[in-house]
């Protein structure tokens, strides 16, 4: 099957409402591979997954339970993408191919709440290596993909805790120069309760926002059709 576009997300409560009665066939991508535009893939069910997508990929990537094509019976996604979701309330159940993305090893920094502006302090220590910052499971703690140079730059920093461990590395939460910004054009769908984040304090967001000037924002993305050939990449 080929896919060429992202339908929406299974964290969208409404998105996957109306999907009905479906399974899940996982796509699975590595970290380095959510921005790249072709792939070329084996489901976990065992399915041929072609995916090309537009130049909008490469800011914004893939993000865990984007939606990449709805199967019903034996099939693709069509040669928009959205063929297969516009039929979708045929009845019996579909199947829907999304993403997953896999854990890489990374660095989880705490921060203590009585230092929020020490977030400014990774955040610009983090963006001069112009490595990308995640947010983490709380307003003080953010995650960036581990190496050994930044270990020893923030091991030594003040009201810092530093923890290495296998962790997904979402686009849909990354830190940008604006605090928390989803490129996220056409036809990729949030929903109230579903795929939003609450990342806590202001103060934790406001060092945040003015820590990470080295993380570049792309604008607006433009989700395209594809059509013609299936072709091979990476």
């Amino acid at each position: 099957m080929l896919c060429c576009e992202v339908l929406g997300n299974l964290g969208d409560h409404g998105f996957a409402a109306g999907l009905g009665d479906f399974d899940v066939d996982h796509v699975d991508i590595d970290w380095h591979e959510a921005f790249k535009k072709l792939h070329r893939k084996t489901s976990e069910q065992g399915r041929e997954v072609g995916i090309r997508l537009g130049d909008w990929v490469l800011s914004r990537g893939l993000s865990d339970g984007d939606v990449l094509g709805v199967v019903e019976g034996e099939g693709g996604c069509g040669a928009d993408g959205r063929a297969a979701v516009a039929g979708a309330g045929a009845g019996g159940k579909k199947t829907v191919v999304a993403v997953r993305l896999l854990p890489t090893k990374c660095l989880v920094v705490d921060v203590a709440e009585d230092h929020p502006f020490m977030l400014a302090k990774v955040g610009w220590e983090v963006g001069n290596t112009h490595t990308p910052l995640f947010y983490g499971e709380g307003a003080y703690q953010v995650l960036c993909e581990y190496s050994e140079p930044l270990e020893r730059l923030l091991s030594g920093a003040h009201a810092v805790e530093l923890t290495v461990a296998e962790r997904v590395l979402d686009p849909a939460r990354r830190v940008s120069a604006s605090g928390h910004h989803h490129p996220h054009g056409e036809g990729h769908h949030h929903g109230e309760g579903g795929h939003g984040h609450d990342h806590g304090s202001e103060a934790g967001a406001a060092a945040l926002s003015h820590g990470r000037c080295h993380d570049h924002d792309h604008g607006p993305s433009s989700h395209g059709c594809c059509h013609g050939h299936d072709h091979h990449g990476e």
